[in-house]
């Protein structure tokens, strides 16, 4: 029963992420790269 719920949200989740665009990958990566830049020059 368990294992029903959890491939049940599992496949929810790749649907949900399966319909995030091309330039919204690209915009997230750019956002983590930013921040992560941005943390790193603090904390050095």
């Amino acid at each position: 029963m368990v294992l029903l719920e959890r491939e049940a949200a599992m496949r929810d989740d790749g649907f949900r992420w399966g319909l995030m665009p091309d330039w919204m990958w690209i915009l997230v990566g750019f956002l983590v790269l930013f921040v992560g830049g941005a943390v790193f020059q603090i904390l050095v």
